[in-house]
């Protein structure tokens, strides 16, 4: 007979086995050493098994590893508040002083000269305005 396999030991050793299969492993330990070696330990395991679930052990919580990322996302978003609203704020000051610093005949030739432009671009999209 050729032995059988680890879950048919396992199984012969539960008595999960039917009968007629039970007595054909059984006629095959007696003969072949590895097998028997292998039901002893089989054996011998689940005593083992046996004797710790009758103590009383704490069964401990599960531990919960933190990952670590290389990447600080709190740290990027409060970078990109900060830069944007610098941006905003220097190019508000920028207006600012650029429109204090113009003499008053320029800001009126930009506003009133090219107010007809402004308002009629869109019915003129494809006329070529010139701003002279």
């Amino acid at each position: 007979m050729r032995c059988p396999d680890r879950k048919q030991l396992s199984a012969y050793v539960d008595q999960e086995l039917t009968r007629s299969e039970m007595i054909i492993i059984s006629e095959h330990i007696k003969d072949c050493l590895s097998c028997r070696r292998e039901v002893a330990h089989l054996e011998k395991l689940i005593s083992r098994l046996k004797l710790l679930a009758k103590e009383d052990l704490p069964i401990p919580a599960p531990i919960q590893r933190r990952q670590k990322t290389s990447f600080n996302w709190v740290a990027a978003v409060a970078l990109v508040v900060i830069v944007i609203g610098s941006i905003m704020i220097i190019g508000n000051t920028y207006e600012t002083v650029a429109v204090k610093t113009w003499p008053d005949k320029e800001i009126e030739y930009y506003y009133v000269d090219h107010r007809d432009y402004i308002r009629s671009q869109s019915a003129y999209a494809n006329k070529l305005t010139s701003w002279e």
